[in-house]
């Protein structure tokens, strides 16, 4: 690891949005779509347990039979999503995203502390971010 790679935290999107575990589907979708967001850390108890993706809420969505009223994030989320800590160096978290087909990682504090999340997004906008200083030197 080169001492001038950043960590993700540089680069993160601080202090996501976050949805209750008992919360409904609707209520998710809602929010992802208010916010233009695409990725929801869930949250029990004060805790990070999971991960809410859009594309698995349009996904269950689709099926005629699944009530987004009715149904909960708990049931739809990813259990174990990938978290990092905030002073994980950058290229690390981007080539686990990227060989995992990850779209997001969760950076949480060793005490347990959700404070931000890198999405692809966040990675473009570093790789953009290198590509522009480097054209300027």
């Amino acid at each position: 690891m080169s001492k001038n790679v950043p960590p993700v935290s540089k680069y993160m999107t601080p202090m996501p949005y976050t949805i209750e575990a008992g919360d409904s589907l609707s209520k998710a979708s809602g929010l992802m779509k208010e916010y233009k967001i695409r990725h929801l850390p869930v949250r029990s108890h004060n805790k990070t347990v999971g991960l809410l993706s859009f594309q698995d809420v349009n996904l269950l969505s689709s099926f005629s039979s699944v009530d987004l009223d009715a149904t909960t994030v708990d049931s739809a989320m990813a259990r174990s999503p990938y978290c990092v800590t905030p002073d994980t160096p950058l290229d690390l978290v981007a080539s686990h995203m990227a060989e995992q087909r990850i779209g997001s990682a969760l950076i949480i504090q060793e005490n347990g502390t959700l404070v931000g999340i890198f999405t692809d997004t966040d990675a473009l906008r570093a790789l953009a971010e290198v590509f522009q200083t480097r054209l300027k030197k």
